[in-house]
């Protein structure tokens, strides 16, 4: 037995061969957008809920950890005080023998004494150097 062949129905005029060539596809747009629009619509409220808890994110991870690092970095130059080992944002070490307002003069040798700023002095780096000695002593 032979498999069926099938014909399609050639169309006789040009109406009904332009329509059989184009699909029509208002019927899917219309299904396809009500199934889009099923999403429950729970309004703003949510929309604003997440974008609180980005912005606390940003708060607790970012900003507030900056404010916290740059007060404790006042306080550490407010407490500076002379005979002090420190060093410098450029990584130059020294004793303080001098504190003039907002420049502090460090001897970095015998007889060699350097002015700086105040807030060039680095934090960070001084409590690393100063940790050993506090260890050893």
């Amino acid at each position: 037995m032979s498999p069926a062949v099938y014909q399609l129905p050639v169309p006789t005029d040009l109406y009904a061969a332009t329509k059989l060539c184009t699909a029509d596809f208002s019927d899917t747009r219309y299904y396809m957008k009500n199934i889009l629009l099923q999403t429950p619509d729970g309004g703003m409220l949510p929309q604003l809920l997440m974008f609180g808890a980005i912005i606390l994110v940003f708060y607790f991870f970012m900003i507030r950890p900056q404010q916290k690092k740059a007060s404790d970095q006042k306080k550490f130059r407010e407490e500076l005080t002379k005979g002090m080992y420190v060093v410098t944002i450029g990584g130059m070490h020294g004793k303080l023998v001098a504190i003039e307002g907002e420049t502090v003069t460090l001897e970095v040798d015998r007889g060699v004494r350097l002015m700086f700023d105040k807030a060039s002095i680095s934090m960070e780096a001084t409590m690393k150097m100063q940790k050993p000695k506090d260890i050893a002593g």
